[in-house]
């Protein structure tokens, strides 16, 4: 009975140590994020309001001649729902929309087209400038640390239905675009 229960004290206090362990270098690696953003200043984030008549109708012969860049983009969040595929959004209220996006030449991609691709295809106007350092790092290269962007809108223009998100960018040749994997639900 003794032999068990010294055992058992010392498997519990192996499992203590390897947790200890652990939650040391979690702590480490915290406190090294903390320091860092202790010491640079948190740049306040930046949401744009679109107004409704940058959001238009667009041509389907547009998209089918648009070139694929790759997976240089990402929708991260509407509203805060960071959901993988869909996504729904109530019509006519104001949603927040996060992502970033690199054009074809693997830079910050500016102004660009978020498009609802459905039963009718809508553009909406946006541009990228707000600060991803994740984005940065992710491509281990910090020119590409602006290629982010939080808009909002009503999408009052669009409706309801469901709708798969690109991205679209046109330099003076050719127009390409980004698929994110999401769809919409305008309900």
């Amino acid at each position: 009975m003794t032999a068990k229960v010294l055992l058992t004290s010392i498997f519990i206090g192996m499992l203590t140590l390897a947790g200890c362990g652990n939650n040391d270098q979690q702590n480490a690696a915290g406190a090294k994020s903390t320091a860092a953003s202790a010491n640079t200043p948190a740049a306040p984030e930046v949401t744009t309001v679109v107004a409704e008549d940058k959001i238009q109708l667009i041509g389907a012969d547009v998209l089918a001649a648009a070139q694929r860049t790759g997976d240089t983009c990402s929708l991260d969040s509407v509203d805060g729902n960071y959901s993988r595929n869909q996504v729904k959004l109530a019509e006519g209220k104001p949603h927040v929309f996060r992502g970033w996006l690199l054009d074809e030449a693997k830079h910050p991609a500016g102004q660009f087209s978020l498009v609802l691709k459905g039963a009718q295809d809508f553009e909406i106007l946006v541009s990228t400038g707000v600060v991803r350092t994740d984005v940065g790092e992710f491509f281990k290269d910090p020119t590409l640390g602006d290629a982010g962007f939080n808009f909002s809108s009503a999408l009052a223009s669009v409706k309801a239905g469901d709708y798969h998100v690109i991205y679209m960018t046109k330099n003076s040749e050719k127009t390409y675009f980004c698929d994110t994997g999401k769809t919409l639900t305008i309900e």
